[in-house]
Parts: structure tokens; sequence; C-alpha cells
């Protein structure tokens, strides 16, 4: 998370190279366990989302199958407030 957040502030770095690491995030979650999966969402994701720009360069997510699920846990975080539900049992 803070890698990405350092680089996405600093302006001689190259779009291209923030682009290579989101679709670099995107794999790992995609080829990941749901071990895997839940420490991208909490670890990396979720406080990246607090930044509406770093939000909408991940909006491409929504448009896959597996990703959206990843964009949609890590947008709860910001939604609720520094809250989600992931992770936490379920009440049936």
């Amino acid at each position: 998370m803070n890698i990405f957040a350092s680089l996405w502030r600093d302006s001689s770095v190259p779009r291209p190279v923030l682009e290579d690491l989101r679709d670099w995030l995107g794999r790992l979650y995609e080829q990941g366990d749901s071990d895997i999966r839940i420490r991208i969402v909490q670890a990396t994701l979720e406080h990246l989302f607090e930044q509406e720009e770093i939000r909408n360069f991940f909006s491409s997510w929504r448009e896959d199958k597996v990703l959206a699920v990843a964009h949609e846990e890590a947008s709860e975080w910001y939604k609720g407030g520094g809250n989600s539900s992931l992770g936490k049992p379920r009440c049936f």
C-alpha cells in the first residue's frame, strides 16, 4: 500500500508504471487463495481506496467478474467510514 501510494504521489513516475502495479495486484488477487485475497483487500486496497482518484484508477476492476469482488469489498472500508465487514463472522 505504501509503495503504491508513494509512487502515486510522485509526479515523475510514469502512469504506465502504476498501471503495471495495478494489473500485477489484480493477477495476484485472481490467482491467490482466499487468505491472499483478504490480505490484498485489507492491507492494500481498502486504504488506497480512501483516495477517490485511486478508487477511480481501479474502476476497471468493476467490469471483471473476479476483480469486481475485490473492488466492492475494498470499497466497503471508505463507505463505512473505516469499517468493513470483511473477515467478520456472518450471523445467519
